[in-house]
């Protein structure tokens, strides 16, 4: 089966850009507020008090899904990992327990990055780090 990160801060990162395009066109419409409190999520503030960015925040991803932390056990600092995913059908073995729980989808998250890590709640790929990026340098500049 292919595997594919689909956890929340891509989707969330992409319509702080969104938003970020929105100010361009008219910038008093709040929409560069918007943009940082969406990148204030993936930084920490959300349900699990948890930074999906590898080196920041007190709560950051410590163990991301990705072939560099899993051969050298190196956790790139500003990485962005998946974030909270309470989607079942798409959950691996260690984020499936946490959604049959009952857990709030918000707070479906598991910081395993080993072989058998949790590729749908912690896999930072590279469309969502470049929206990381970009996000950054425009709400830092």
């Amino acid at each position: 089966t292919a595997r594919r990160s689909i956890g929340k801060a891509a989707g969330v990162l992409n319509q702080a850009v969104i938003c970020l395009y929105a100010d361009r066109l008219e910038p008093d419409g709040g929409f560069k507020a918007t943009a940082q409190s969406l990148f204030d999520y993936v930084l920490g503030r959300n349900a699990l008090g948890h930074s999906f960015v590898t080196g920041y925040g007190t709560e950051a991803t410590r163990h991301p899904f990705h072939w560099i932390y899993n051969m050298q056990k190196v956790a790139i600092p500003g990485w962005a990992s998946g974030g909270a995913n309470g989607q079942a059908g798409a959950a691996d073995s260690l984020l499936a327990p946490v959604i049959k729980a009952g857990t709030p989808p918000a707070k479906c998250f598991v910081d395993a990055g080993r072989n058998e890590g949790s590729y749908a709640s912690n896999e930072g790929e590279t469309s969502e780090n470049a929206a990381l990026v970009f996000v950054a340098g425009m709400l830092g500049g």
